[in-house]
């Protein structure tokens, strides 16, 4: 009994001991190197939105990110942020290209499938459910059933995220057609909860899409809101009747 509790100590203890470190060492210079290749991709995807940067620049830039993105993938497949930015990366491309019908609607697929990738890893993150949600409303009417469903998701697993919020609102305007009362009223719930700490892009969504009548009767029970609300609509309306002046002239 005694030799097998010294030969555990002696050798099978620290054995296990050095293999777990070797284990660790691993994982961590691993992790360390796909963060590595991720670094650049920031940088990249900036010239992807400069107007002064050439098509031809962008796209070379654009193939490196995806590049470093699938790099930093063959490390850690199991990274869900890995394959959101890669979904990002094939989403942004596709509206630079949307002219080349084929190779837009291709690459809206593949950020599909990056972002379905990253829920099935992160299931309960509401960033992917919304930009997947995003993608199938821009894929065309017939994927819209599935978006309405992406952005009940994104209401539900991130309802105090400003980002996920401002886009709730957002796509659920453009979707606004096609949603039961049920959604349409979560809708403009998540609108009033997002004016609440960033009234603007709120009031300018509900400005665009003409939901004004929809929304007023939830920004009255706010007494800051409706200030903010009446203040935002006086100014427009300002703003149309010196338009009109103007052409009178």
């Amino acid at each position: 009994m005694r030799g097998s509790l010294t030969l555990w100590r002696t050798i099978l203890l620290p054995l296990g001991m050095a293999g777990l470190c070797a284990v660790m060492v691993i994982w961590s210079g691993r992790w360390g190197l796909a963060e590595f290749y991720t670094f650049p991709i920031e940088k990249l995807s900036t010239k992807l939105h400069d107007p002064k940067v050439s098509f031809e620049e962008k796209e070379s830039a654009w193939q490196q990110a995806v590049h470093y993105n699938r790099q930093a993938l063959s490390l850690h497949p199991g990274n869900a942020e890995y394959w959101l930015q890669l979904g990002q990366l094939h989403y942004v491309w596709s509206r630079q290209i949307k002219e080349d019908i084929e190779r837009s609607a291709s690459l809206l697929a593949e950020a599909a499938s990056n972002y379905e990738m990253a829920a099935n890893i992160r299931p309960t993150w509401g960033y992917t459910w919304i930009n997947l949600a995003q993608v199938r409303m821009v894929q065309g009417r017939e994927r819209w059933g599935e978006a309405v469903t992406d952005l009940e998701r994104a209401m539900v697993l991130a309802p105090w995220e400003p980002t996920v919020q401002q886009n709730v609102v957002r796509l659920g305007f453009i979707l606004w057609s096609v949603l039961e009362d049920r959604l349409q009223n979560d809708v403009l719930n998540v609108a009033v909860r997002a004016m609440q700490s960033s009234p603007y892009p709120i009031l300018e969504l509900v400005q665009r899409y003409g939901k004004r009548e929809q929304i007023q009767h939830l920004v009255r029970r706010h007494a800051r809101l409706r200030i903010e609300f009446d203040k935002y609509f006086e100014t427009i309306s300002q703003g149309a009747d010196r338009s009109v002046d103007g052409r009178q002239r």
